[in-house]
């Protein structure tokens, strides 16, 4: 009974919540939240159909993928590097499609279960860092809309599984942080987080990293040395879980490095070349938005695989494959080619694509003013004190660790291994590190005058449409 009325209470307070009016629209609160409602069930129903749409055959590195599944299932084993190529990439992901297809549970459903995890977790950061629910699901709806997240929401990839890992450290980042007492619940969950998340993609590890700093930093101000065994115990964690797989690695694979460098020897380039590379943005991609166009420079190649469909990948392949010669576009040199009448929304995604990045750019150079500026800089107990709450100051140090970390990661990747394509510079291996940059800068835009707002959302929203455009238009 006492659990009955308290449902009815609930169910009262959230109807009288409904029923009010909101201060910001000035409309009554049910009307947004049934919007809302609809536009999440509506991209949900798009995410289902792209997954079950689409060939996880089209997708980049896609039959190396499913080939690692079928060799689990079926053989019950490991593929060696001379069956598949990527026999090197860690294995949860893997592991757990394969483990609960032995339950009778397909591969697509397992898959769904990890977008929809990724749909959530993006959201709940924006919540955390202080933005309303509305913005709040506008911006997931632009973070998921991005290409990288629309890659691995649609195809089978140990991405999506990396992407939850990513996202929860996030999240144990921001609790970290902000907790006045260190607690062992947390640290556990960050550890573990850690832990299956390199056995997941050893890119983990950055955000590890981020993680150790940030704690560091906070254990210089404030004393509080618990969070020393935060650190170690998350090491530890990650040794446990990741010794299994170098050992495998070492017996089967015939090497057990951390990532397939002998596989992958450096181009042979002098030091001006590939600081040329580095250092340069390709104009050449407004004009003609797929790969191999802009491809002389890292910030054009990372710029157009952040916004647009750069390598082909959303387009009906055998459909493609049905039209004739000269209703297909050439974009590489080894043959490779995409629709013709796809170009000019590619185009339009491209052009309007300095929204999303722009307003990351803005979150990004905030975090900074607020890091270095005099105004921001309190009193060390004061802030400390206030470390539990969402504050511009506080999150700052944050948006920065994750967002430089793994810009800083791939850049070095692509100096390392300079093939200068598809292989190397890939927006889809740091797309989770666009999430808290977008948050911030959304959070600048609350700064704005709404008339300004206005044009920014409403051009925004055109951007969006153009990137799902490029699913359901058909050749003439």
């Amino acid at each position: 009974m006492e659990l009955r009325s308290k449902f009815k209470a609930d169910i009262s307070r959230v109807k009288e919540w409904l029923l009010g009016v909101d201060d910001r629209l000035r409309v009554p609160r049910w009307i947004p939240v049934s919007i809302g409602v609809a536009i999440t069930l509506l991209f949900l129903s798009f995410q289902i159909y792209q997954l079950l749409s689409f060939n996880p055959f089209w997708g980049y590195d896609g039959g190396a993928h499913v080939q690692i599944l079928e060799t689990l299932l079926f053989q019950f084993r490991f593929p060696t590097l001379a069956e598949n190529y990527l026999a090197w990439h860690e294995p949860l992901y893997y592991l757990i499609l394969v483990g609960v297809g032995f339950l009778g549970i397909p591969f697509w459903f397992s898959h769904l279960i990890i977008v929809f995890a990724i749909d959530v977790l993006v959201f709940t950061l924006f919540r955390r860092m202080g933005l309303g629910w509305i913005r709040s699901l506008f911006g997931s709806l632009a973070i998921l809309s991005l290409p990288a997240f629309l890659e691995v929401s649609m195809f089978y990839t140990n991405e999506a599984l990396n992407y939850v890992f990513l996202l929860f450290i996030m999240h144990c980042a921001l609790t970290l942080w902000r907790e006045s007492t260190w607690s062992w619940k947390s640290s556990l969950l960050f550890g573990l987080c850690v832990g299956f998340g390199v056995v997941t993609k050893i890119t983990a590890v950055v955000a590890f990293g981020v993680v150790a700093i940030l704690l560091i930093v906070k254990m210089a101000r404030t004393r509080m040395w618990k969070y020393g065994l935060t650190i170690l115990g998350a090491i530890v964690l990650t040794m446990i879980c990741y010794a299994p797989w170098y050992m495998v690695r070492s017996a089967g694979l015939a090497q057990a490095s951390i990532n397939n460098y002998d596989m992958l020897p450096a181009k042979e380039l002098v030091w001006d070349e590939r600081m040329a590379f580095m250092t340069r943005f390709d104009s050449d991609i407004f004009r003609f938005p797929f790969w191999y166009s802009g491809g002389t420079g890292f910030w054009s190649m990372i710029y157009a695989d952040t916004v647009s469909d750069y390598l082909g990948l959303f387009e009906n392949q055998d459909r493609k494959s049905s039209l004739s010669e000269d209703r297909r576009i050439s974009t590489t040199h080894n043959g490779n080619s995409v629709s013709a009448y796809r170009k000019p929304f590619a185009t339009l995604a491209i052009r309007f694509g300095f929204i999303p990045v722009g307003v990351m750019l803005a979150g990004f150079g905030y975090s900074v003013f607020l890091l270095f500026s005099r105004k921001h800089r309190i009193d060390q107990s004061v802030q400390m004190t206030s470390m539990q709450q969402s504050t511009p100051m506080n999150d700052a140090l944050i948006v920065l660790g994750f967002s430089s970390a793994f810009l800083l990661a791939l850049m070095y990747y692509a100096y390392r291994y300079p093939y200068y394509d598809q292989g190397v510079v890939k927006s889809i291996f740091i797309a989770p590190a666009f999430v808290l940059p977008m948050a911030m800068g959304m959070k600048v835009m609350e700064k704005f005058p709404q008339w300004v707002q206005g044009i920014i959302f409403t051009t925004w929203i055109f951007y969006i449409v153009s990137i799902l455009s490029l699913f359901f238009i058909r050749p003439i």
